[in-house]
């Protein structure tokens, strides 16, 4: 065990990826989600599914930053690599500096001005007591994406700072109610003092879906015509 754990640990982070993605694909095989189910590893589909509405994750893939980086992983991409698994051995979680810093952020940019709806981070499984006092940004500045997002240009928080803590290995998630913004940023607000550490298992940022249109009815034969 310990020998496949050193060959693991010592594969790339893409690596990584693809043996996950091949793994769980046998997994959903196994239980008849056929190739391609996302159930387990793919939350926003039922957000969606519930909402009723179409959805597109804008962050996955995405270029990122944060304010610093756990020597020898924890690099700020691996919260948009589509890989939702809370585990620090997953290799798929984000760190800043261990030491702590006093509003330690991350922040993803979307490429292009989006109407922003739901924004969900998953918190690491172990040590998910730091996930505590977090707050969500979203800006249109280009030029805001590597500096602390609280001091952006054209900023806007999105819905109230986070209360509590966040459920170890679970999502929390806040509506933007749709406002424009390139770029969106994850702050933990350590008070007077306080050093944070900022972990990110996975960050999803929804598209605001357009709202549903009424399919237009028919005149009923014989119905009086607008003449304008």
């Amino acid at each position: 065990l310990a020998a496949a754990r050193e060959a693991f640990d010592a594969l790339s982070h893409a690596a990584k990826r693809r043996r996950y993605d091949a793994l769980e694909a046998d997994v959903q095989q196994r239980l008849g989600g056929g190739p391609g189910s996302r159930a387990a590893t793919a939350p926003a589909a039922a957000v969606a599914a519930a909402a009723g509405g179409a959805w597109k994750n804008l962050a996955r893939g995405r270029p990122t930053w944060q304010s610093s980086t756990r020597q020898g992983g924890g690099d700020p991409e691996r919260a948009v690599d589509g890989v939702a698994d809370p585990q620090w051995a997953s290799g798929s979680c984000s760190h800043t500096d261990p030491a702590g810093e006093a509003s330690p952020w991350w922040s993803v940019d979307l490429g292009f001005p989006k109407a922003i709806g739901k924004v969900r981070l998953l918190n690491r499984l172990e040590a998910g007591e730091r996930l505590r006092r977090w707050r969500i940004f979203a800006g249109t500045s280009p030029g805001g994406a590597h500096t602390d997002p609280s001091k952006w240009l054209g900023v806007a928080p999105c819905g109230p700072e986070g209360a509590g803590f966040a459920p170890a290995g679970g999502w929390v998630e806040v509506d933007c109610g749709g406002v424009l913004a390139q770029h969106i940023g994850v702050v933990l607000n350590g008070g007077p003092g306080g050093r944070e550490i900022l972990t990110l298992c996975e960050v999803e940022v929804l598209e605001q879906a357009p709202p549903a249109r009424r399919p237009l009815q028919p005149a009923a034969p014989g119905a009086p015509r607008d003449a304008g």
